[in-house]
C-alpha cells in the first residue's frame, strides 16, 4: 500500500481513539505473543511511551507488534527503536509510523492486561537486556576492555542467550502454564 494511503489511514486510526484489535503472526515475540494470539491497541502519544512497552506500528507492507527499546528526539521529531523479544535486529522508526500500545493480548485460554505491574516489570527488563544485546553485537566499545577478556564477540552471545532467559522465565512464570 503506498505512504499516500497509509498515513490517512493512520491519522484515521489515531483520532478514532477506539481500541483495535490486531492478530499475531510470527515469532518474533514469543513466549509472550504466539501465532494466533490477538492483541488490544490503544492510540498513545509518544511522549506516553516507555521502554519495554510493546508497540504495533505500520512497516511498509505490514503491521508490526514489537517491544519498544528506547526513545529518541532528533531535530524536533520523535524516533522509537524496536525489537521482537528474539533478539537479532532492531530498528528505528518515525513516530509517525506507530499505531499504538499493546494493552492486552487475547489468547485462547484468557486475557492478559500489559498494563499491570506485572507485566510492565519483565518488559522494562527485557528491554534492557536488548539494549545490551544491540549494543554488544555492534562491535562498539572499548577495544583495549575487549583485547583482556579475548574475543568479546564470541563470548557475547552465550552470555546474551543466558541474560535473555531471565525476562523469558519471568513471563512464564507470570503466564502460570497458561501458554
Amino acid at each position: 500500500m503506498p505512504d499516500a494511503y497509509i498515513k490517512p489511514t493512520i491519522e484515521v486510526w489515531r483520532e478514532s481513539r477506539r481500541r483495535h484489535i490486531l492478530p499475531i503472526e510470527g515469532r518474533s515475540m514469543t513466549p509472550l505473543l504466539r501465532q494466533g494470539d490477538r492483541v488490544t491497541i490503544s492510540w498513545v502519544e509518544p511522549a506516553r511511551l516507555r521502554p519495554g512497552d510493546i508497540i504495533a506500528y505500520w512497516n511498509e507492507s505490514r503491521f508490526v507488534v514489537h517491544r519498544l527499546l528506547e526513545i529518541k528526539k532528533e531535530h524536533g521529531k520523535t524516533f522509537l527503536r524496536e525489537s521482537g523479544d528474539q533478539g537479532g535486529a532492531c530498528r528505528w522508526i518515525h513516530a509517525d509510523r506507530l499505531l499504538g500500545r499493546v494493552e492486552s493480548v487475547l489468547k485462547p485460554q484468557g486475557t492478559i492486561v500489559l498494563m499491570r505491574t506485572r507485566w510492565r516489570l519483565p518488559g522494562r527488563l527485557l528491554a534492557s537486556l536488548l539494549r545490551f544485546e544491540t549494543w554488544a553485537r555492534s562491535g562498539r566499545g572499548n577495544p583495549s576492555r575487549e583485547g583482556s577478556f579475548g574475543d568479546a564477540r564470541q563470548r557475547v552471545p552465550r552470555f546474551l542467550g543466558r541474560l535473555a532467559r531471565i525476562p523469558s522465565r519471568i513471563i512464564h512464570r507470570s503466564l502460570g502454564g497458561r501458554l
